[in-house]
């Protein structure tokens, strides 16, 4: 049964299942302030579904392992988000959250897992927040993934695959090649 559609935290948006605040979820020693906009939520007998939209193509996603190693992030997140905005309401429920590929090559495909343990989350979330805390970006990827994407021809020269990350004395800062390594080899 549908409860909400583009249900929003942190926007300031009130009413239905819409959470004015920013959602922080705690991840080890790192709270983590999320905004965001889930485009579907159901209820089920069992609980609540949470389904993020997509347009293109399902080829990058795996449904053995819908976290990609740590790739894509967004269905959990927004899972655990949600899972807060309920709790704040005395609200529970099993929640399930996947995505829901609308494309006309794709015909409605869906892909739905119960959402990682935010222990798992943090050991991914891990080494990227250690980055950003320092304020690093860098542009490294696990795999290829401009195959397809819009913007290729802005940032394709910049990316940086696990091959191109140097390691070894003399690196200008070893920290961050470690928590970029570390990141990589999840």
């Amino acid at each position: 049964k549908p409860r909400g559609f583009e249900v929003s935290f942190g926007f300031d948006a009130e009413g239905g299942l819409n959470h004015p605040e920013p959602v922080a979820l705690q991840f080890g020693d790192t709270t983590l302030k999320l905004r965001g906009l889930i485009d579907r939520v159901d209820e089920t007998q069992n609980g609540y579904v949470i389904w993020d939209y997509k347009t293109g193509s399902a080829i990058p996603y795996d449904e053995s392992d819908l976290l990609g190693g740590g790739q894509h992030l967004q269905w959990a997140l927004y899972a655990h988000a949600f899972t807060e905005i309920l709790k704040e309401r005395g609200l529970k429920g099993p929640i399930q959250s996947g995505y829901y590929f609308a494309s006309d090559r794709e015909h409605g495909r869906k892909m739905l897992a119960i959402p990682p343990s935010r222990e798992m989350l943090a050991g991914m979330l891990g080494p990227v927040l250690g980055l950003a805390s320092r304020g690093a970006f860098p542009p490294v990827q696990k795999t290829p993934q401009c195959r397809f994407c819009d913007y290729k021809s802005i940032c394709e020269k910049d990316q940086m695959l696990p091959k191109s990350v140097v390691t070894g004395p003399g690196d200008a800062d070893a920290e961050l090649i470690e928590l970029a390594t570390e990141w990589l080899s999840s």
